[in-house]
């Protein structure tokens, strides 16, 4: 037991004790209502069988960074191409903005609730699909039906996957 749960009413049985059903998977986690690390980590050195480094908060911030970085590379690559004319502008900024959009959807599934690692996984690969289908249906809307220069389109959706690349290389 650390000293902050000692403080507590209650002591060590505070945890069940005074706890609506709301918090049963904190109490299944053993993740408290309170700070246990000063880098605000959900981080539990007590019981060792917890080492949970990463909150699902801390995934949700790192997903918006991935989103807003690849939404800036988005307006780059169609700034860049709009020296070969609007069409191909409109091609490379649609490429990379169907990464950003379908990395939004898959972050926004993935990181919606915490569960087991079972719901979790169910949760991601509902993601993993729904971007998928956002990726082929955007590129379908860009060459076939708005009739976009391909090239552009595929530069602009190749940098959108760079961000993903450095975003975890330097997430610091």
């Amino acid at each position: 037991m650390n000293d902050a749960t000692h403080r507590r009413a209650g002591g060590w049985f505070w945890p069940f004790a005074a706890c609506p059903v709301v918090y049963a998977a904190g109490i299944l986690f053993q993740i408290k209502p309170w700070p246990v690390e000063p880098a605000g980590a959900a981080f539990e050195r007590n019981h060792g069988s917890l080492a949970l480094l990463n909150s699902l908060a801390a995934g949700r911030h790192l997903a918006l960074r991935i989103v807003i970085a690849q939404l800036v590379v988005a307006v780059i690559a169609g700034l860049a191409f709009s020296l070969q004319g609007r069409p191909a502008a409109l091609a490379a900024f649609g490429g990379a903005l169907i990464v950003a959009i379908a990395t939004a959807l898959l972050a926004a599934r993935a990181f919606s609730a915490l569960g087991g690692a079972g719901a979790t996984f169910m949760r991601f690969l509902a993601g993993m699909i729904l971007r998928w289908i956002v990726l082929i249906g955007g590129l379908a809307l860009i060459l076939v039906l708005w009739k976009l220069p391909p090239l552009p389109a595929l530069v602009g959706l190749v940098a959108g996957y760079a961000v993903n690349v450095f975003a975890f290389r330097f997430k610091g």
